[in-house]
């Protein structure tokens, strides 16, 4: 289902058509504001167009490292699910050889 929410950033106004709910459309609009706002505050001299290029550029560049992240996680995974046979089987044998000595000691 497709929501149409309406949105304001930094004054202007805008109909988003989006399959998430109104309110998380709405909380990203405040999180752009906030950015936005935040970069003219440290820099009185940016204009309006470039803090918002400023801000698409930084929350660019922090979804490039979340998916890094992901990726890696997922690759980690990955290696740990395929040594996971290994240490298994490993295990199960040092169980059996550890039950084995056992038995012997006690043959003494």
């Amino acid at each position: 289902m497709v929501n149409r929410v309406k949105i304001e950033i930094m004054g202007s106004n805008y109909t988003i058509a989006s399959s998430e709910s109104e309110g998380y459309v709405i909380s990203l609009a405040e999180d752009v504001n906030k950015s936005v706002r935040e970069l003219m505050e440290q820099d009185s001299r940016l204009t309006l167009t470039a803090a918002l290029v400023l801000t698409s550029l930084n929350l660019a560049d922090s979804l490039k490292k979340e998916q890094q992240n992901g990726d890696n996680i997922r690759r980690q995974l990955t290696e740990y699910m395929n040594s996971s046979p290994k240490a298994l089987d490993e295990l199960s044998y040092l169980r059996k050889e550890n039950e084995r000595l056992k038995k012997r000691l006690e043959g003494k």
